[in-house]
């Protein structure tokens, strides 16, 4: 199917024959299902990951400036409690 020739090709009537397009396919519910519980499983994965994130972050440090003055200049230091 991908040969840049198309004489060298597969025809329709040789990819219809192939094995993998033989035997059982499944229906349109079955994909249907089977995509709903992946999306399920992808959304609870999600959640899971985002707790952990949630849980590592460390808690929110209190700023704390301190303006220094000397003479007319003024300095400005910012450290966290």
């Amino acid at each position: 199917m991908l040969a840049p020739l198309p004489a060298s090709r597969c025809s329709i009537a040789d990819l219809i024959a192939h094995p993998w397009c033989q035997g059982e396919h499944a229906t349109q519910k079955e994909v249907v299902e089977e995509f709903r519980q992946r999306h399920e499983v992808i959304k609870q994965q999600q959640a899971q990951e985002a707790q952990q994130k949630a849980a590592s972050v460390r808690p929110q440090q209190q700023r704390v400036r301190r303006d220094l003055k000397f003479g007319d200049k003024v300095f400005v230091d910012v450290t966290y409690a």
